[in-house]
């Protein structure tokens, strides 16, 4: 055991003097993914050299490392200190931790575990640090084909030799499409035979972090301390036999037996040592991966100790040089192709890989040539999408608003199809130089599934399970193959596909018409900012131009370079090193220039300075000069509002101790404008179970404009979104999965059923329309007084008049009254003084229970159409409101269930009258709560002797705690509060309110003890309405009417073959109704309930005064509402019916491909006859539903087609008359929307202390947390001064995106950060607003106070235009906006009307 000891002593002892190297290696074992790029371990010396053959110098075979896959192999020898050839690229990919994160949540699903990370090197070997806030590296051919071993590595990745130089902005829209990093090298570190497998360094925190997958693999420190040990063994072996041939003289055999039995006791001890308790895995000597490095017998030992390439290495890898002939006859050549740079001209597009280089035929290759195997990583799509949000997103469950949608660099390098999810990137050597023949040119190699392929299996199975069930390691393999003759010298083209070729074209044609933004043309890269000295943040003398904006200085400061001066102000001296080239990449930090120093060159210079002038920073070539300068730095924190930095100042600092790189985001790579698209895989190689994508997405080319590039999306789509109309219909339809029945709530007439299981938290059928209604009471009071009729209710909004005018005239409330919606919650509340919105579908057929609530509201998308009022006669003729939708609450919805959507409590305590004491939606609570306590109490005694009169015992008690509860609170409201409360404040008032409340609550228990288990069991709530709200499959196809064989889609403005352009009509703002599945002649495609109105009821007046009719005067008529263009009427009637059906409202008229018509429906339950055969006054009388359309398909539909009616000839004449007769409106040219501001979500909004000013129509909207309570005692707050300015920091809030209730007017104030503008920068800009509001104040009448949030995100900020601004309502002429009814036809209208 001593002399085990004394082995491992001296072996340990021996490494730690003789490797410092290995020592350095521990310094990444705390990171996976850093990768020490020096070699460490034995020098073998190799002596046999192989016949290198005459046609490839480098091959493809099966690596010498068993279950290893492929292995590059050399077939000439090579010479310690060679670049190895060819070079090759590097491609930066950035942030996938965070987007993959953005679309877990964005998506709801996780994506598959991404192939490529089992092959990430560090930045800091492409010297790519400071590219993004987070990045990676993928180094094709040797960082990925070559494998490692930690005993044998041969090669020294020594990064980019050089870059790229980046083309101006202006002019290239190929900028940003390619790499910069190319000539990526390897260096061989030891003089190599011909047939030597290559062996890159991983590092050994690589293999130590795959313990699991490799086990206890020896380290290169292990293979160091076993050669070692076998060293000293010999040694001690050697000299033991010498000592007993000269005292005893025995036999050899003696001798090898004792050094037999010393190894064996030896390795014994080493090998059994159990790795689970080696509790200082850090240590310097880890003994359990050792043990693995060595043989296990003596012969081994001496094998290796006298074999002439030596090393325990050598040992468990025996076959690492390999035969030329047995490369030919296993392998692929990898270097029939060479990367050169190309002479590029104006017909050139070939940016794939290109940026100025391609891959050249390095000899004659006969066609048919396997040119490059091309061995692929298989990835999903989304693994190389980047979305960008807010900051906040994560906390955000209510709402997900993606700003812009995009790719990585590496999708240009990446194969694939439209109809497949799969990308597939090839890493052999030169293949991702292979560039794009465009029209001029003709490709000479094309695309075919390798015959090597380690995995063809993988062919056969779906995306899902490719991507799911093989995430560790690659297996597919294709070939590049000659199509004819190469000859030595031609480059290497292939024919990327007509869907890259088009979106190519598509990318060029919206980049040269873009404007070219100022930071495009003062961009310039780090690398060619040559100034000496560099400038300070502000002017001193010595400069004349300040640090362009995408560039940054750091400085290698950390607290071993400074002493203190002064340490009250925080002023220090440097005291360090002169070269940031001994220091630590991670001690940099960005640092700011206040005052430059010209000093002597003897001070603050090294001898290399001195040789060469201030050093300007890596690869950098400099101009020789005499004079020097050291600078005076912040360091710290930055506040770039008015660029005073905190945190240390230092004094002194040498030029060689910074450094001048370019920003995060701000090289041609993270433009967003940047063409993407994959390279086509040939058709015949798309397997039929890669295709999960049944129509083709949209190109994935980013348009130039940021306002086209803005994508507004939700957590329900999970698929890239598509253009094409087929696209958008949901295929899997057949059966109808929306009814229309009567409600299961008795006396409620119709309600909305699902015929399909929803998802809890998921989409509920289609998006639908929202029309906004404007100022209703004040048109009423104006159009009353213009006829000298009163109202037979007092106006809320006459505060001033306290006399109740004589009655002459009854007016009826209009039925729509009882159908609004609060305009915060359509985003509708900043069009006019009081907007009350019309949601139909969902928010007017489903019925409400405030205890069964299972679907809640989405706010709408605000979408121009892109109609403008100076160029488009149908601007403002639609409403600007569309997808408002809904979704599942937190449950799944049963099949047949009944829908309700939440009208909220207030809305039944304010209609007693008609339902009675309905219990709310806490009376439902609080009545289980009590159950659920009376059944524990009871089951604790015994369940079965429980009685009536316990019950009611109990129920009483109960009742009268609860009041007590109720009056305690008040109390204690009124005393605290100034004797304000949430209850009534007047006794008797609260008595009735007291007791009200009390009889809700018991409506909801049951009424026997015999009951109690089955509300119990089937809650409160469910047992209120009969069958639990859920109806029959087989009943509702009987008794229902399908709703959802129509659904709304975007559609383009056909061209009329006709030369007249009257035959062009309005449509629903570029949206219409298409059909979901195959619609036979005659079939129903919807019922249309509908509410009737009276046509003054949609009248807009104006007048002088609109609350004293004194100094009104006279009122005059300017037009209807919107509204109008979506009833149906006839021009004989006062009437109108509004239909309130989903989707109805998109169906859009056309003279001549109508395939529908209207007609009263003749179902009994739905129709009721007899109100046909009521006057239009009789009608309003009429306070329910019972009127409804069916609209009919006259010819076959099928999926996908448009759905068309005929809005009528008088339609048709007055659309034509306003069309001839309309002129712009006046100054409509300098009209912008606030709708097309919002779809810019990435350029930063304008302070009001910047010269370029928004149009007089926009104001800025903030929604900011709700902070209740004392502001002057807020724990959030900070009194900036008392009772008029506070300042908080912007928080999220949950739902506060929901509706418009925490959004107020505001200023904006400031912004900061953001550096990198155009950019994927996932980190966006926020700022600094300030929101005004009044309250009463008890000595002052009223008092503005002004609230200051910091820190507000883009997606709080929104633009809305001033009231009355908007296409909607700034429209009043009858010459400037459309009005008008769609006609019903003569032959359904009751003559009675």
């Amino acid at each position: 055991i001593y002399i085990i000891l004394l082995l491992l002593w001296s072996c340990s002892w021996s490494t730690a003097a003789n490797n410092n190297n290995n020592d350095d290696n521990d310094d990444n074992d705390d990171d996976p993914w850093q990768y020490d790029t020096r070699h460490a371990g034995r020098q073998h010396i190799m002596r046999h050299h192989h016949t290198q053959p005459s046609d490839c110098d480098m091959y493809m075979a099966p690596s010498s490392i068993p279950h290893s896959g492929w292995g590059m192999y050399t077939t000439i020898p090579l010479k310690e200190g060679d670049i190895i050839q060819p070079v090759d690229l590097t491609i930066q990919v950035h942030d996938t931790g965070k987007h993959r994160k953005t679309q877990n949540l964005v998506y709801s699903q996780r994506l598959p575990t991404w192939v490529m990370r089992q092959y990430y090197w560090d930045t800091s070997v492409t010297d790519a640090m400071y590219e993004a806030k987070s990045g990676s590296t993928i180094i094709p051919s040797y960082g990925m084909l070559a494998n490692s071993h930690p005993g044998l590595v041969n090669l020294d990745n020594r990064g980019v030799l050089y870059h790229t130089k980046e083309q101006r902005r202006k002019d290239n829209p190929w900028i940003g499409s390619y790499t910069t990093w190319k000539n990526q090298s390897f260096v061989v570190t030891q003089d190599l035979p011909a047939g030597h497998e290559l062996f890159a360094e991983y590092g050994d925190a690589w293999f130590k972090q795959r313990t699991e997958m490799f086990g206890y693999l020896p380290l290169s420190r292990d293979y160091a301390k076993a050669d070692r040990l076998l060293d000293k063994f010999e040694t001690l072996c050697q000299s033991s036999f010498q000592k007993k041939e000269e005292e005893e003289a025995e036999e050899e055999s003696s001798s090898s037996s004792y050094c037999r039995d010393l190894w064996n006791v030896s390795y014994d001890f080493i090998q059994h040592y159990n790795p689970e308790e080696d509790l200082d895995e850090e240590s310097e000597f880890t003994v359990s991966r050792m043990g693995n490095a060595l043989p296990s017998t003596l012969e081994g030992v001496i094998k290796i100790q006298t074999s002439e390439y030596g090393g325990t290495a050598f040992h468990l890898q025996p076959n690492v040089i390999r035969s030329n002939d047995w490369l030919r006859d296993e392998g692929l050549c990898l270097d029939h192709m060479e990367p050169r740079e190309l002479l590029l001209n104006g017909n050139n597009n070939n940016n794939n890989g290109g940026g100025g280089m391609g891959a050249f035929a390095k000899r004659f290759l006969p066609k048919d040539t396997i040119v490059a195997p091309a061995p692929l990583i298989h990835m999903h799509k989304q693994h190389l999408q980047v979305l960008l949000m807010d900051k906040d997103y994560r906390k955000s469950t209510d709402y997900h608003t993606i700003f812009w949608k995009g790719h990585q660099l590496l999708l240009n390098y990446c194969y694939g199809h439209v109809s497949s999810s799969v990308l597939l990137f090839p890493y052999s050597p030169v293949t991702n130089f292979i560039n794009h023949a465009n029209g001029h040119q003709t490709p000479n190699v094309g695309l075919r599934w390798s015959s090597y392929m380690s995995q063809p299996d993988w062919l056969s199975l779906t995306t899902e399970e490719l991507l799911s069930t093989h995430d560790d390691h690659a297996g597919l393999m294709m070939e590049f193959v000659a199509l004819r003759d190469i000859e030595q010298g031609d480059e290497i083209l292939l024919d990327y596909g007509t869907a890259w070729q088009e979106a190519w074209d598509q990318h060029v044609q919206n980049f040269t018409t873009a404007t070219i933004k100022k930071e495009d043309l003062d961009y310039i890269e780090a690398r060619d900012y040559i100034v000496d000295p560099l400038p300070t943040v502000k002017d001193n003398g010595f400069q004349k131009k300040a640090l362009p904006a995408n560039l940054m200085t750091l400085c290698w400061i950390d607290d071993d370079t400074m002493k203190v001066i002064d340490k009250k102000k925080r002023i220090y001296q440097w005291k360090g090193r002169n070269s940031r080239r001994h220091k630590d990449q991670s001690k940099a930090q960005e640092c700011w220039i206040q005052e430059v120093t010209e000093v002597e060159p003897s001070h603050h210079s090294s001898e290399e300075e001195k040789k060469s002038g201030n050093h300007q920073g890596r690869k950098q070539q400099q101009p020789q000069r005499a004079i020097f300068y050291t600078y005076t730095v912040k360091i710290g924190k930055s506040n770039r509002k008015n660029n005073k930095k905190s945190g240390k100042t230092v004094v002194g600092v040498p030029r060689d101790a910074m450094e001048v790189v370019d920003r995060p985001y701000t090289r041609h790579q993270y433009l967003r404008h940047a063409f993407r698209h994959e390279i086509q895989l040939p058709e015949d190689m798309v397997p039929l179970k890669w295709r999960d994508l049944e129509e083709p997405p949209q190109p994935y080319f980013t348009k130039f404009a940021a306002a086209a590039a803005a994508v507004n999306d939700e957590n329900d789509e999970n698929d890239e979104k598509d253009d094409t109309l087929s696209s958008k219909i949901d295929k899997d339809k057949n059966d109808c999965g929306l009814y229309m029945a009567p409600s299961l709530i008795p006396n409620s007439g119709l309600g909305m059923f699902t015929a399909k299981t929803i998802p809890a938290k998921s989409k509920v059928f289609n998006g639908d329309v929202v029309i906004q209604v404007e100022d209703y009471q004040v048109n009423r009071r104006l159009r009353h007084w213009y006829h000298d009729i009163t109202t037979t209710t007092t106006d809320d909004d006459d505060d001033d008049d306290d006399e109740k005018e004589e009655e002459k005239e009854e007016e009826p409330e209009w039925h729509l009254h009882d159908y609004y919606w609060q305009s915060s919650s359509t985003l509708g509340e900043f069009e006019a003084q009081d907007v009350s919105s019309i949601v139909p579908g969902l928010g007017m057929l489903a019925n409400s229970h405030p205890g069964l609530v299972n679907v809640y509201m989405k706010p709408p998308q605000r979408s121009t159409g892109n109609l403008h009022r100076s160029l488009h006669p149908e601007a403002g003729s639609s409403s600007q409101y569309h997808d408002v939708h809904y979704r599942s609450t937190n449950e799944n919805i049963e099949a047949g269930s009944e829908l309700f959507v939440e009208y909220g409590d207030a809305w039944f305590s304010a209609r007693t009258e008609a339902f009675g004491l309905l219990p709310l939606s806490q009376d439902f609570d609080d009545s289980m709560a009590l159950l659920v306590e009376y059944f524990e109490q009871q089951l604790k005694k015994n369940w079965d002797q429980h009685s009536e009169k316990k019950w009611m015992g109990f129920f009483n008690y109960e009742m009268k705690q609860r009041e007590k509860r109720i009056r305690r609170e008040r109390e204690k409201q009124l005393k605290e509060n100034n004797g304000e409360s949430e209850y009534p404040s007047e006794p008797k008032e609260f008595d009735k309110w007291l007791r009200d409340t009390q009889i809700r609550f018991a409506n909801a228990l049951p009424s026997s003890y015999k009951e109690v288990q089955y509300y119990l069991e089937h809650g409160t709530a469910t047992v209120s309405v009969p069958q639990h709200a859920v109806q029959s499959i087989d009943y509702l196809k009987e008794h229902g009417i399908c709703l959802d064989h129509i659904q709304p889609v975007e559609v383009e403005e056909e061209e009329e073959e006709e030369e007249d352009e009257s035959l062009t009509f309005p449509s629903r703002s570029h949206r219409g109704a298409v059909a979901v599945r195959s619609l036979r002649e005659g079939q129903i495609i919807s019922a249309a309930p509908v509410v009737p109105i009276r046509r003054h009821h949609l009248e807009i007046w104006d007048a002088n005064h609109y609350v004293d009719q004194k100094k009104a005067g006279t009122p005059w008529f300017l037009n209807s509402q919107l509204l109008l263009n979506y009833c149906y009427g006839h021009a004989n009637s006062s009437l109108l019916l509004f239909p309130y059906s989903p989707v109805v409202n998109y169906i859009n008229h056309h003279p001549t491909k109508y395939n529908a018509k209207l007609q009263w429906s003749t179902n009994q339950q739905f129709n009721k006859k007899e109100l046909l055969e009521m006057t239009p006054d009789e009608l309003m009388l009429y306070n329910k539903s019972g009127l409804v359309l069916e609209i009919v398909a006259t010819q076959d539909i099928q999926p996908g087609d448009e759905v068309f009616l005929h809005y009528g000839m008088d339609y048709e004449t007055a659309w034509q008359e306003f069309q001839q007769n309309w002129k712009p409106p006046p100054d409509s040219e300098q009209y912008v929307s606030s709708i097309d501001l919002n779809r810019d979500w990435l350029t930063p909004i304008r302070t009001i202390y910047e010269k370029e000013d928004y149009p007089p129509n926009i104001r800025t909207v903030c929604t900011v947390p709700d902070l209740a309570g004392d502001l002057n005692h807020h724990p959030k707050v900070t009194v900036v001064e008392p009772n008029q300015r506070y300042q908080a920091t912007w928080f999220y809030q949950s739902n506060m995106y929901t509706n418009l209730d925490k959004a107020h007017l505001c200023q904006v104030l400031s912004r900061y950060g953001g550096f990198a503008l155009e950019s994927v920068q996932p980190d966006l800009e926020v700022y600094t607003v300030s929101i005004e509001f009044t309250q009463d104040d008890d000595d002052r009448d009223e008092m503005t106070t002004t609230m200051v949030f910091t820190n507000v995100p883009r997606r709080a900020i929104q633009f809305y235009d001033h009231e009355y601004t908007s296409d909607a309502t700034a429209l009043r002429g009858k010459d400037q906006v459309f009005r008008h009814e769609i006609g019903l036809p003569t032959d359904i209208v009751p003559t009675v009307w």
